[in-house]
């Protein structure tokens, strides 16, 4: 528990820039997970970011932030190679909506919501 504070605070959330369109924010996050760079990917995220995630059960799962940081390095562990490529992109307003595909053979629908370049919804259809 300790050490899950010590790295909330050591690690920065998103800093708002209007000039970065959503897009890219989606790129930033995805050239981050692929570089399996946790920091920079928190980077990506506002600090107040709401995460959920959807199962083909129809289930939902809502996560904080750091639960989702966590998971991810968990999932890195696990599966040190892996990548992910994005396709299928939509864009509508302050949405990114693509079909992300993972080299452990699973994919998923994301829908990303950025405001000012930070993502501050994430909503994964697996």
């Amino acid at each position: 528990m300790i050490a899950g504070l010590l790295f909330a605070t050591a690690v920065g959330f998103c800093t708002p820039q209007a000039t970065v369109s959503p897009a890219e924010a989606v790129d930033r996050y995805i050239s981050a997970y692929n570089a399996h760079d946790l920091t920079a990917i928190q980077e990506t995220y506002s600090e107040g970011v709401r995460v959920h995630v959807w199962r083909e059960s129809g289930a939902a799962d809502s996560y904080q932030i750091m639960d989702v940081i966590g998971g991810i390095g968990d999932f890195y562990r696990e599966n040190p190679d892996v990548q992910v490529a994005a396709s299928q992109r939509a864009l509508l307003g302050t949405r990114v909506a693509q079909v992300e595909t993972y080299t452990t053979e699973s994919e998923a629908l994301v829908i990303y919501t950025v405001v000012e370049g930070c993502v501050v919804a994430r909503d994964t259809y697996w």
